[in-house]
């Protein structure tokens, strides 16, 4: 789990770096826009639909988390509350979207994943 939780942090970190680089002001200004008015509202109400038919609360249904659970659960917890530079207040907080509010927390709730982040600093 922690090679996993590496990689996935290590990934966000290139990307958002690739992303930044190339881009102009006005460009990213205009993509930005983009992504909390059109992109990252299409796939939160995806996943909150998906979510909300989930017998289990786990994104695939499963009784226990799927690898889909350890992507959206870190990105929801973590990654989009804390990029005030991309994302709005309204998307950062995720109020519109309680089930995925109830993944955040339930995959935080890990004994697991609490150990990590506890050792890692990063809680």
């Amino acid at each position: 789990m922690q090679r996993l939780m590496r990689w996935w942090g290590h990934w966000l970190s290139r990307t958002r770096h690739a992303l930044a680089s190339t881009l102009a002001t006005s460009k990213k200004t205009d993509a930005c826009k983009a992504i909390n008015e059109e992109v990252m509202p299409r796939h939160l109400n995806n996943l909150e639909k998906l979510l909300e038919s989930s017998p289990t609360g786990w994104v695939a249904g499963t009784e226990l988390p799927s690898i889909a659970d350890f992507v959206w659960g870190c990105a929801l917890a973590h990654y989009i509350p804390d990029k005030d530079r991309i994302f709005n207040e309204e998307l950062r907080k995720l109020d519109a979207y309680p089930s995925c509010q109830a993944l955040a927390a339930k995959f935080m709730a890990l004994p697991e994943v609490k150990a990590y982040y506890s050792k890692s600093g990063l809680a």
